[in-house]
């Protein structure tokens, strides 16, 4: 068994965690920071990320870059700044992420 990149699975949890939770008028950066920083620790999973302790939470400001540029190119979903929120669009292979 071969090991998976670790950027790879931080862009395929994203997926999964903002193709489930999008339309919620609450979630952007801080909630999808969050639930990355949980979902690492509760299933062990390594992503090279490197939180800080932030007023709203853990935060890796050059990971939730790197994720909105990684599923911007790989066409799953784009990041729109709306205001001073951030949302997220489906994108035409925004089913591809499934597979993995």
């Amino acid at each position: 068994m071969t090991k998976s990149n670790p950027y790879f699975k931080r862009r395929v949890l994203a997926a999964y965690l903002i193709d489930h939770l999008k339309d919620e008028i609450t979630f952007g950066h801080v909630k999808l920071m969050k639930l990355m920083y949980l979902s690492e620790h509760l299933a062990k999973i390594e992503t090279l990320s490197y939180y800080h302790r932030d007023a709203a939470g853990p935060y890796d400001n050059q990971m939730i870059r790197s994720i909105d540029s990684q599923l911007k190119k790989a066409k799953w979903f784009e990041c729109v700044k709306v205001d001073q929120k951030y949302t997220y669009k489906p994108l035409e292979k925004k089913e591809e992420y499934k597979s993995w």
